[in-house]
């Protein structure tokens, strides 16, 4: 990590997950470089307007809007590139009810009951 926090590499990889299912959680990374964990050091003053005009909106497609456009930024100077995907694949049988699983990939086993299984 302290490699990662003095920008001493010229390729690193590593994982970021979402804790929750809103774009802001990863686009704040480089919101600028006081953040701890922007370890490309990227800071763009565009970017950092937008993400503060949709911190400050209420409607949400202007929201949408202005991270779009933020995200735009990244894509178009690539201070990150995101090459993997994670998914986590799930069996799930068929007497297991109430399973659900989170936007973000989380599961959640608080409403699951076991109907019609002999034991």
């Amino acid at each position: 990590m302290a490699k990662f926090s003095h920008h001493d590499y010229d390729l690193t990889l590593m994982v970021w997950e979402s804790w929750f299912n809103d774009p802001i959680y990863n686009m704040e990374i480089l919101r600028d470089t006081s953040t701890d964990k922007n370890y490309p050091g990227w800071e763009n003053p565009r970017y950092t307007a937008l993400l503060k005009a949709a911190d400050d909106e209420i409607d949400i497609e202007k929201r949408r809007e202005y991270l779009r456009m933020a995200e735009d930024i990244v894509l178009e100077e690539l201070p990150i590139i995101p090459v993997i995907n994670r998914n986590s694949p799930c069996l799930q049988k068929e007497y297991l009810k109430g399973l659900l699983f989170s936007p973000t990939g989380q599961v959640e086993f608080k409403y699951i009951s076991i109907e019609d299984k002999d034991f």
